[in-house]
């Protein structure tokens, strides 16, 4: 019927009546009435003015239905709108909008944050049962029980970890199913979550469960044999199910048809992890996979995953080859079923949990990112495999791997050294820092020593310079130096052999980190001539560091003890000398410096020494 509007001046025919010839839920017929109390006019079905309303109504909409009951609109004094119906609701083609009586009824239904936004989510529950009752009125159609085939519960539940379960025997009878429909229907997107056991997994018995078509008004199963027949999920037009069959309890299928099509098969399709096989001891039995099967628009995803773990061995499949109606109306069902062929013994199926929720999945793109703008762009974690790069990605940080346990390298088996020797460059192979240690097992020799020092290289091995030196070792033990930083990126070991006959039995080894050590350094030098004036140890390769120790010992200051200065540069030509200045005892003697911020460090003679008996001089650095 095409839209009409009527327009009521006042005294309308007298009594305010307009008749109306409206058909459907209303089959008397419909007045519009100014102002007024409205009440039916016995055997017309026409509704008046009675004349006992207060005065300021507005217009009134009213009819009778088949049954006699009243439907009133009408505005009141107030201006307000008021229902009523004897139900107090609206409906459109049958289906209730509105259930409330009052607008705080109504607006107690709507979710609303702290602020008072309205709140909203992407995943809503639809349907949930634990199993506390098995309720066939509300809940569940037992569509037919097959014959030898049993439903009992619910059971268990009287444990720790363990819930009710509803338990579906098998029997052993051939060809028969039990067949159970949830009352309620269902729309794409949805997401089924459930936990089951079984008694035992045997050949030809299975357990079918997912979403059949269904008649949106009837709630019947919709079917179609058209283009192929599929018995086993009850030739339902669409449906997506899974199917546990087999004697291992840790396998199942996911099975579609889609549009009446030829059914398919993916077998297996959760990976690993996931069993039927319960724990606990009857009837107090546990879940140990909770299982999902996600009905979207443009896929089908079959997972299992295990329950109260922190590392998941489930998996996921997608399915996209074919794919169900969107648009369609679902119930869950389960079916219970034995083959052509008897089983050998009758199977308990035991479901633990059935939840089934709202699964809106969002394809976000970000809008006017451009190709530069970082941020607008989506962070991700990469929890394995591979990631594919396509054109050029800079990093901002990398994180080197083996952060919490250092790795040892032996750069130097262990081995007899009698001759000086330098060692090839050892490329290192991770890590920021690196701990040397020297294991000496046999010293043999009239007073035989053994000076080793660390060198890097910055280009490859081309060019070398010092960073630590070991003092000298005349015997057995295990020498470990500081951790060094890494400045370049080769590393070899300069071990110099003294004595009549010197043999050392040693190993090199290196303990690669990656942490934030300040960066260290020692230098000993024996070739300083402490009696000649101006006479100056080698030039160490100081930069980075900035607080210094020099360590002058000596075994005899003699008639005139030598004075040592330590000096800097920032090119190596032009030098700046620092004070204090060191006075030669027989022993150590020890200077600080402190903030002095150059690249090359050296000793030089101040006051050459008589009698002076010299030792070494060790400078010792770090940046702070």
């Amino acid at each position: 019927m095409a839209d009409s509007f009527i327009q009521v001046p006042p005294n309308v025919d007298g009594g305010n009546k307009v008749k109306s010839d409206l058909v459907g839920d209303v089959h008397t017929p419909v007045h519009i009435i100014q102002s007024g109390t409205v009440t039916a006019n016995a055997g017309t079905g026409f509704f008046q003015n009675d004349g006992a309303t207060s005065a300021g109504n507005g217009i009134v909409i009213a009819g009778v239905t088949a049954g006699g009951v009243v439907k009133v609109i009408e505005t009141n004094a107030s201006g307000h709108v008021n229902i009523a119906d004897g139900g107090g609701s609206i409906t459109v083609d049958s289906s209730t909008l509105a259930s409330e009586t009052t607008l705080a009824a109504l607006n107690d239904k709507i979710q609303n944050t702290p602020s008072g936004a309205l709140l909203t989510g992407t995943a809503r529950e639809r349907f949930f049962d634990n199993f506390h009752e098995f309720d066939t009125t509300n809940t569940w159609e037992v569509v037919q029980t097959g014959t030898g085939m049993a439903i009992t519960g619910p059971l268990g539940g009287a444990v720790a970890g363990s819930s009710p379960y509803l338990n579906i025997s098998s029997g052993t009878t051939i060809n028969q199913k039990t067949i159970i429909l949830s009352r309620q229907t269902f729309n794409m997107p949805v997401d089924l979550r459930y936990q089951i056991t079984a008694s035992q997994r045997i050949a030809n018995n299975r357990l079918i469960i997912g979403f059949v078509q269904v008649d949106p008004v009837t709630g019947a199963i919709l079917t179609s044999t058209t283009y192929s027949t599929a018995p086993d999920v009850l030739n339902a037009r669409n449906a997506a199910v899974h199917q546990h069959d087999g004697t291992v309890a840790t396998t199942a299928q996911l099975r579609v048809r889609a549009a009446g099509a030829a059914l398919n098969t993916f077998a297996n399709a959760f990976g690993t992890g996931f069993t039927t096989v319960a724990t606990g001891s009857s009837p107090n039995f546990l879940s140990a996979t909770t299982y999902g099967l996600t009905m979207e628009r443009d896929r089908i995803s079959a997972r299992a995953y295990g329950q109260n773990v922190t590392t998941n061995t489930g998996g996921q499949f997608g399915y996209d080859q074919t794919l169900v109606n969107p648009t369609a109306v679902y119930k869950l069902c389960i079916i219970v079923e034995n083959l052509g062929t008897a089983p050998a013994s009758s199977t308990d199926w035991r479901f633990h949990l059935i939840n089934i929720l709202d699964a809106t999945r969002f394809d976000v793109s970000p809008r006017n990112a451009g190709t530069a703008d970082g941020s607008k762009a989506f962070p991700f974690w990469a929890a394995g495999g591979t990631v594919g790069v396509t054109g050029t990605v800079s990093v901002s940080a990398v994180t080197a791997a083996n952060l919490g346990v250092p790795a040892i390298q032996a750069d130097i088996a262990s081995a007899a050294l009698t001759t000086t020797t330098t060692t090839a460059a050892v490329t290192p192979s991770f890590g920021t820092t690196y701990i040397v240690n020297i294991p000496v097992t046999a010293v043999t020799g009239t007073n035989p020593t053994l000076d080793i020092g660390v060198e890097e290289s910055d280009d490859t091995g081309t060019n070398w310079y010092r960073v630590y030196d070991f003092p000298r070792i005349t015997a057995t033990g295990i020498y470990r130096s500081p951790p060094l930083t890494l400045r370049g990126n080769r590393i070899r070991y300069v071990q110099t052999v003294g004595g009549t006959t010197p043999s050392f039995t040693r190993a090199i080894n290196r303990l690669q980190r990656s942490d934030d050590s300040p960066l260290r350094g020692q230098f000993i030098d024996r070739s300083i001539v402490v009696t000649t004036l101006n006479s100056t140890s080698p030039v160490f390769y100081i930069e980075g560091m900035r607080d210094f120790n020099l360590a002058f010992r000596c075994t005899a200051a003699g008639s005139t003890a030598a004075v040592l200065a330590m000096r800097f540069s920032a090119d190596g030509t032009n030098w700046f000398t620092a004070s204090p200045t060191l006075t030669a005892i027989a022993g150590i003697a020890v200077a600080k410096f402190t903030n002095e911020q150059w690249k090359f460090g050296q000793v030089i003679v101040q006051t050459a020494g008589v009698g002076t008996t010299f030792g070494e001089i060790t400078l010792t650095g770090t940046s702070g």
